[in-house]
């Protein structure tokens, strides 16, 4: 009997060791950058990527969006079906070319996202996404590496895009 505290104690040891290990291995800053080609216009992939209202209309991840701001700067809050609610604020707008912003999840990550627009002669665009996060807290981290592949979240959101740009062309006079 005296043997079952040891064993707990070392087990929960190793647990704490294993946790910790993790905690100083991963890094607190991911990054990930990819490109899409869309078939569709610049102008088209423009007003979707700039209407972040209509997301949750779109985005089966999105709940609802929450417009905060719409002066200079745009912010809204985006309610994803699960993970914490995000704020993104506008930072460059350079229109048909650069979409930049600022993104917080509060006690979970900040960081950065950027898309850059690129009109190909054969009426395609060809959109480049990176984004930077730095997260913020154990658990956050573990989740990020866990759950999270930003490439394929990016892949996915360029997917529903495009099938939102062709729902407005057919929905178009």
């Amino acid at each position: 009997m005296q043997r079952m505290p040891f064993f707990a104690g070392l087990a929960a040891g190793v647990l704490v060791g294993a946790v910790l290990s993790v905690w100083l291995v991963l890094p607190d800053q991911r990054a990930a950058k990819s490109g899409f080609v869309f078939d569709a216009s610049v102008e088209e992939v423009w007003d979707v990527f700039t209407d972040p209202a209509s997301q949750a209309s779109w985005r089966a991840d999105v709940v609802r969006v929450e417009m905060v701001r719409d002066n200079g700067w745009r912010q809204w809050i985006e309610y994803p079906q699960r993970g914490p609610a995000i704020q993104f604020t506008e930072t460059r707008v350079e229109r048909l070319k650069t979409y930049a912003l600022d993104m917080t999840a509060e006690n979970a990550f900040t960081g950065k996202y950027q898309a850059v627009f690129e009109a190909r002669d054969d009426n395609t665009t060809l959109g480049v996404f990176t984004e930077t996060v730095t997260l913020q807290g154990f658990m956050p981290k573990l989740m990020s590496y866990l759950f999270v592949n930003q490439r394929e979240f990016t892949r996915t959101y360029c997917l529903n895009a495009q099938a939102e740009i062709e729902r407005r062309r057919d929905a178009a006079p």
